[in-house]
């Protein structure tokens, strides 16, 4: 029951991003939606060149064949190493990206991915997770390579990981 309601969210979040209308002025060619829409491609990780809320960054990664980057090693995690190496690489180290932690599955433990493992390692940004305004179920990627919190539906680039 609880995968469908997760399923139902998910599919509520890529309707509502597929129906966004563009801002005033702005030329919707093809060619714009789709250079808006490219990844930047590395050997191990893909970045977003435009920011969307968790699920439209669960399913853009889903359609790179890829998933949102999980971070499981903690501090010493060479997975993080090599993915500020990565932005560095790109100059995207100013953007905040969304990992696959997630509570939303029972609105208490952050799990890796939807229905994934808990989080047995954490990199936490000092007072976080804080659940501000009691609406922060997803995981972002603050600049300082720290975890946060954060309402699901904000918006934040796509971080995903090849395997």
């Amino acid at each position: 029951m609880k995968q469908a309601v997760i399923l139902i969210t998910i599919l509520a979040a890529l309707a509502k991003c597929a129906t966004s209308v563009p801002a005033a002025g702005e030329n919707v060619s093809a060619l714009n939606i789709e250079s808006r829409l490219a990844p930047i491609d590395g050997s191990r990780f893909i970045a977003s060149l435009t920011n969307m809320n968790w699920f439209g960054a669960y399913g853009f990664c889903s359609q790179q064949n890829a998933t949102l980057l999980s971070l499981e090693m903690g501090k010493n995690d060479n997975k993080k190493k090599e993915f500020t190496a990565f932005i560095k690489l790109y100059h995207l180290e100013s953007h905040e990206y969304w990992l696959s932690g997630t509570r939303l599955e029972d609105d208490v433990t952050f799990r890796w991915g939807l229905g994934g493992l808990p989080i047995s390692q954490a990199d936490w940004a000092p007072s976080q997770p804080d659940n501000l305004g009691g609406q922060q179920r997803c995981m972002k990627l603050f600049t300082s390579i720290k975890w946060d919190d954060e309402d699901c539906f904000a918006k934040f680039y796509a971080a995903c990981q090849k395997y």
